[in-house]
């Protein structure tokens, strides 16, 4: 049917072609790689806030019932009273039921998707 040399050259122009696919898969896995960075890192910081939000919440929470205390004795004239220490250790079984709260939340979090 085909002389043998064309089928040759057909074979030559075959093998190029598939170097060429070759090297711009790599290429675009080489892009997508780079494109692909910046997302897992903003990933990597959700699950790291994830991870600390309780917490946070839990200290907010405080801060926002001591903060207005120690205004409110200050804006009145009167002395704060009670130093920033003696206020944290009046709230601190506050914080400790707080964190508690929040570590059997997220343990019956974890079970339930356990069981999921």
């Amino acid at each position: 049917m085909y002389p043998s040399g064309e089928l040759k050259r057909l074979a030559d122009r075959k093998t190029l072609l598939q170097a060429r696919i070759a090297v711009r898969r790599w290429e675009m896995a080489i892009a997508a790689a780079e494109v692909a960075r910046p997302i897992a890192t903003i990933d990597r910081g959700l699950q790291i806030w994830h991870r600390i939000a309780p917490f946070v919440k839990v200290f907010g929470v405080s801060l926002g019932i001591l903060i207005p205390r120690i205004m409110a004795r200050r804006s009145k004239g009167k002395p704060a009273g009670k130093s920033k220490f003696a206020a944290l250790m009046a709230a601190l079984p506050l914080i400790i039921r707080g964190v508690n709260m929040v570590k059997q939340a997220h343990a019956a979090h974890v079970a339930h998707r356990a069981r999921s």
